[in-house]
């Protein structure tokens, strides 16, 4: 139903209820139904769901949907609050790739949308952040 409603007041509906379901298991169809075609200017409410659980496992999907946007849209901007919400532990060499991509975007951005790369940088300095703590606990792990 996510993938192909066709209504998007029922696809709202279904989104709403797997958001505030508690199970993780839901996340491999919201992710699945916001990569499928039909939903390409859609996202919002499926990516809202996505960002009330931890995505951390999910990293790359979140990052390469931000990648895949041209232009600045409210799915974009949830993309930003899924990877803002994800607690980690991150593997280094995963989140160093997906801060650096998230950097220098392949994609070249249209000349006047400044709000998608600010999406781009927030999601950056988040999980530079959280990366950044990782790190620091692990420091005083050692110690």
């Amino acid at each position: 139903m996510l993938e192909t409603a066709t209504s998007r007041i029922t696809q709202a509906f279904v989104a709403e209820v797997l958001g505030a379901a508690g199970d993780k298991r839901v996340l491999k169809p919201l992710m699945r139904a916001v990569a499928h075609p039909a939903n390409v200017r859609y996202t919002s409410q499926l990516l809202w769901a996505c960002s009330r659980y931890d995505c951390s496992a999910h990293l790359a999907f979140f990052v390469r949907f931000l990648l895949t946007r041209a232009e600045a849209d409210e799915g974009m901007m949830w993309a930003m609050a899924v990877i803002e919400n994800m607690k980690g532990p991150f593997a280094p060499a995963a989140v160093k790739r997906a801060i650096a991509q998230l950097l220098r975007p392949k994609q070249q951005l249209l000349s006047a949308d400044t709000q998608a790369e600010l999406f781009r940088v927030q999601a950056a300095y988040a999980l530079l952040d959280r990366y950044f703590g990782q790190v620091d606990q692990d420091w005083k792990k050692e110690l």
